[in-house]
């Protein structure tokens, strides 16, 4: 395993360059100048030179690029061009954010999601199984930003519990909103394929000879049929679990939370190159982290899955 732990880990050099080229490259493209930007509208050129100078925007791009892999290679993602704070500070800081949100609403799709996919594939074809895939095909329909709106409406009237934006750390009236409508889709997802895959499972011969031993019907479920239909469904929570650590743009804009996607987009519009290069590069680790961390645990479900 740890020859597959260096494997993959290696592999992670390859796509870091691939993906900091492509953001590095997309992003002078753009049009607009950040040091006008940064400048300001009544900035006059001698001022909008020496911010150029000092950032190294004035050298060919190939010498930039060259410039940020050497930093890069020391763990410096460089500076801001609007705060002027470092890159790594920066994303820190609001991935903490990020982190609380995922967290959240990756634990409302798994305590949602996982027993009304299990609920629908004990009872196929029943209303019961019928009223959770029409639930879980809502969830899947409505925009998540739509839906945001919807809560804060709904549940931020004067004197309610909840708080419709602003962010304080570890804060349910804050973040419970955020974390409910962010989680929709996961749970939606995850009720979806865990009855895709508990049906299959518990159709199989194992599980029958488990039920004509005389098991009691919730120890077949649990034990013979969830714990062999776990490959997949940890394959759509890793996959959530990714796209959540990613940052919700949509749900930190309606909320108001700052967040790593928000941040992002901030700095896309202000032309702040070293934040965006720096963010698309820690979304790009956290992906392949995590892909590794679900590929690890698929071994630890199936016995027969081997590392060599």
């Amino acid at each position: 395993m740890k020859t597959y732990i260096i494997r993959r880990l290696a592999n992670v050099v390859p796509v870091l360059l691939g993906v900091s080229l492509l953001t590095f490259t997309t992003m002078y493209l753009l049009p607009g100048d950040p040091a006008e930007l940064l400048g300001g509208q009544t900035s006059d050129p001698e001022a909008a030179q020496a911010i150029r100078k000092r950032y190294h925007l004035d050298q060919p791009l190939v010498v930039q690029y060259i410039a940020f892999l050497a930093r890069l290679g020391r763990g410096d993602l460089g500076e801001s061009l609007r705060s002027r704070r470092p890159v790594l500070r920066i994303l820190a800081e609001r991935f903490v954010v990020t982190l609380q949100v995922a967290a959240g609403a990756l634990i409302f799709a798994l305590v949602v999601g996982l027993p009304a996919g299990v609920i629908a594939a004990t009872r196929p074809r029943s209303i019961l199984d019928g009223a959770c895939m029409l639930l879980a095909l809502v969830g899947l329909s409505v925009p998540v930003f739509l839906l945001g709106l919807i809560m804060m409406i709904l549940f931020t009237w004067e004197g309610s519990f909840f708080v419709p934006s602003g962010y304080a750390p570890l804060s349910i009236r804050h973040l419970g909103l955020p974390c409910l409508a962010l989680g929709t889709v996961p749970a939606a997802l995850l009720a979806r394929m865990t009855r895709s895959s508990m049906l299959e499972v518990l159709s199989s011969d194992h599980v029958r000879a488990a039920r004509a031993k005389g098991l009691a019907e919730w120890r077949v479920v649990i034990r013979h049929g969830l714990r062999n239909a776990l490959i997949p469904i940890l394959t759509i929570i890793g996959t959530s679990a990714a796209s959540l650590l990613s940052g919700a743009v949509l749900t930190e804009t309606v909320f108001s939370l700052p967040g790593l996607g928000r941040q992002i987009v901030d700095a896309i519009d202000d032309r702040d190159y070293p934040v965006v290069i720096g963010g698309v590069l820690w979304l790009a680790v956290t992906f392949v982290l995590v892909n590794l961390i679900v590929d690890l645990l698929y071994g630890a479900l199936d016995p027969r899955i081997r590392y060599d």
